[in-house]
């Protein structure tokens, strides 16, 4: 998950990885999970996998906005 963006100017983004096709067990342990939206990511679609890949490098670029921070959930 990483903030892209600057203060006042940003949006957090990222992509999770769960076994299975199930994820609000691992998800909705998170207070404010439902704040946020969680589409599965199909890696044979060129445009998901580059999205993946690039949240993964933390080099995710969207709408101009740019990797800032980001954090590793276990």
């Amino acid at each position: 998950m990483g903030v892209l963006g600057e203060n006042n100017n940003s949006v957090i983004a990222g992509a999770f990885v769960a076994r299975g096709p199930d994820y609000k067990p691992v998800i909705d342990v998170a207070p404010d999970w439902e704040s946020y939206d969680f589409e599965p990511i199909n890696l044979e679609n060129e445009a998901d996998k580059a999205y993946f890949e690039a949240a993964l490098a933390w080099d995710l670029e969207i709408d101009g906005k740019k990797w800032a921070d980001g954090k590793n959930f276990k």
